[in-house]
């Protein structure tokens, strides 16, 4: 641990020291994993409530002006999200000098890439013949810029394990985004309302985050003790430019090819399948990332924190996957209304995503913790290929030719090359590593199908009475069906079933850090 300093006081590298965090880890990262699917209960409430009004408020042909830039700025942020802050988690002896450097990297990092934004719209507007998108471009300059210096700060809390702190942060940036964009909708401001939501979010998230970890940069001449640790990031931001350009070529090519509207729909689908990856899944990443990084000490510990984190994640994928590939049409009517109905068709191919997606980011937390980072690279390589390959195929047969090609090509050849990667990163016998994953994995692969088989079959047979309905109700009693088909074979399955034990022993104390109660 630093020293204190003389008065007593911890000094400023007192907060990146975790030695205290190695006892009880495992319980800790239960703990995290459950306080953060708590307060998800009350972003689902958010997300489906703002999505409803801002979908009946703005149509289809509105929303595509925005969405013909929207994957291409979440791109960047991603890209720059998902860098340098995992450096923060992933080293186990880091100083508040490095951190420093890196905050002042990643400021600059954050400010280029808004000045290059800013100044490729020209290419966007002759790219889509459509000359909206360049205010939008603009006003998205600004959480462009604040996004990585956010995860930065995110990063800090996550090292510490201080979970409660990052769901807050979210949270209320949510409800602040969520409150600005409907007020805005409401005033007339079309797709504009979208842009105000996002600025909110990153900008409010920032500034709670902030203000959480109570941390302040040395001045900007430290960023050169940072030096060394860019060639980690630099491969994470490489690979992470790969995997996210190649998710957003989608709607860029639906856009281009089939016009705004047609990528309104595109990226709506998207959108609305990896909502629970973005808000769900991606804060648990957060919690995974740091539990894994400090079991990376041994391998006898690693290898058993990678089996227990990927059945957790296809735990997660299943009930999900399920739910929206058999209830797309559904989700549509109720969350977008009747003008987004062609929407239900893409979505329910990208169900197939939600299967692999928990899991594949699982992976990707772990093989980043390993400091394995060329190796994720070369796959984020081999992926862009097989992604690509896919859009070129399907885009043959319109949007919903292009959502089946891409999803099979994740699940079918991207995640069984991402699961080699994964059992190569630690030393031994990468075989019985790959068999224990295959374990982990395959029997809810299985699942997913027998239940969508199921559902499918109940759903027919009952066709004539679900027409007359409403979706709410179908969409109840279908979720609530498909979690007890998946809750039996849980408790079927002995590692689930363990797993369940722990989650349930800490689900009341979660829900109570979440409120604040205890």
């Amino acid at each position: 641990m630093s020293p204190s300093s003389p008065n007593g006081r911890p000094t400023d590298d007192d907060l990146f020291d975790v030695s205290h965090l190695d006892t009880e880890l495992s319980r800790r990262a239960t703990f995290g994993g459950t306080l953060v699917l708590s307060a998800q209960l009350l972003k689902i409430v958010l997300f489906f409530g703002v999505t409803a009004i801002l979908a009946r408020l703005v149509p289809p042909a509105e929303f595509g002006h925005v969405a013909l830039i929207l994957p291409v700025f979440f791109f960047i942020v991603d890209v720059s999200r998902n860098s340098l802050g995992s450096v923060v988690m992933q080293r186990s002896e880091i100083g508040h000098d490095e951190v420093s450097g890196l905050f002042w990297i990643n400021l600059l990092i954050g400010g280029a890439l808004a000045l290059l934004f800013c100044l490729s719209s020209p290419f966007f507007v002759a790219f889509y013949n459509n000359s909206q998108v360049v205010l939008i471009m603009l006003a998205l300059a600004a959480p462009m810029f604040v996004a990585p210096i956010g995860t930065l700060y995110e990063a800090i809390l996550g090292r510490q394990m201080n979970y409660r702190a990052i769901v807050l942060a979210s949270l209320g940036s949510e409800i602040l985004a969520a409150i600005l964009a409907v007020i805005a909708a409401l005033s007339g401001w079309s797709y504009w309302a979208f842009v105000v939501q996002i600025v909110a979010r990153f900008c409010g998230n920032l500034v709670f985050v902030m203000l959480a970890t109570k941390w302040r940069p040395a001045g900007p001449r430290v960023w050169r003790k940072a030096v060394h640790l860019m060639k980690f990031g630099g491969d994470l931001a490489a690979y992470f430019v790969l995997q996210e350009g190649t998710s957003a070529l989608g709607t860029v090519i639906v856009g281009r090819t089939l016009g705004p509207t047609a990528a309104g729909i595109y990226f709506r689908a998207w959108n609305v399948s990896m909502w629970p990856m973005t808000r769900v899944i991606g804060p648990l990443r957060g919690v995974i990332a740091s539990a894994l990084a400090r079991a990376m000490d041994d391998d006898v510990r690693a290898k058993r924190a990678l089996f227990r984190t990927v059945t957790l994640a296809a735990m997660i994928s299943v009930p999900l996957a399920a739910f929206f590939s058999t209830c797309a049409d559904g989700i549509v009517l109720l969350l977008l209304g009747p003008a987004w109905i062609e929407t239900a068709s893409v979505l329910s191919w990208f169900g197939l995503i939600l299967l692999a997606a928990p899991i594949m980011s699982t992976l990707e937390s772990f093989v980043t913790m390993t400091g394995n980072t060329r190796s994720l690279l070369r796959y984020g390589v081999f992926g862009a290929i097989v992604s690509i390959l896919g859009y070129v195929i399907g885009i043959q047969f319109g949007m919903v030719g292009l959502a089946i090609s891409y999803s099979i090509t994740q699940v079918a050849l991207a995640l069984p090359v991402l699961m080699i990667v994964s059992a190569r990163a630690l030393s031994g016998p990468w075989f019985a590593t790959l068999r224990g994953l295959l374990g982990a994995v395959v029997p809810f692969f299985i699942e997913a199908g027998f239940i969508v088989l199921v559902v499918l079959e109940v759903r027919g047979q009952m066709s004539e009475h679900l027409s007359s309905w409403p979706a709410i109700v179908d969409l109840a009693g279908t979720g609530a069906f498909v979690a007890v088909l998946h809750l039996a074979f849980c408790l079927a399955l002995r590692s689930s079933r363990d797993e369940l034990k722990k989650m349930a022993g800490l689900a009341q104390l979660g829900i109570r850090k979440t409120l604040g109660v205890g």
